[in-house]
């Protein structure tokens, strides 16, 4: 467990725009976390590339300090670094919505989770229907 969790500068959150900034966007955790668990997970969404390259015109450096204790015990004080950035995404095409990146992975060659999801839905789908047809069967007509 991480106890104290400070941040050396706040995280940049929901800064929309594809090729330019909206002019959204906030800035998160300039006061930290009490605390986080072992593999618990914070996860945000920073936004699109035009509004995030506007914010972090150049890379951020943030150092995390956190206060832990070691297997034995020992309270522990501990320092990270970390470099937020999006320049090295600057040239990759970004041809297509989230959306229709769903709808291409539905019916797309590579079979893929949601096409799992999908044809477990059909084959349940024709079961129950296989059910009812079977239960129509047996009752006596009226």
């Amino acid at each position: 467990m991480a106890r104290n969790v400070t941040l050396s500068k706040p995280l940049p959150i929901n800064y929309f725009g594809i090729e330019t900034s909206d002019g959204s966007g906030n800035d998160i955790l300039a006061e930290g976390l009490p605390a986080i668990a072992a593999d618990q997970r914070y996860i945000f969404d920073g936004g699109q590339f035009g509004g995030l390259s506007k914010k972090l015109e150049k890379p951020l450096e943030v150092e995390i300090t956190y206060d832990y204790r070691n297997p034995i015990g020992i309270k522990r004080k501990r320092k990270e670094f970390c470099i937020l950035s999006v320049n090295h995404i600057q040239s990759m095409p970004s041809r297509i919505s989230a959306e229709q990146a769903i709808v291409e992975s539905l019916k797309g060659p590579n079979t893929t989770t949601l096409q799992k999801i999908q044809e477990e839905l059909v084959s349940i789908n024709t079961s129950l229907h296989e059910i009812v047809q079977s239960q129509s069967d047996v009752r006596p007509n009226k």
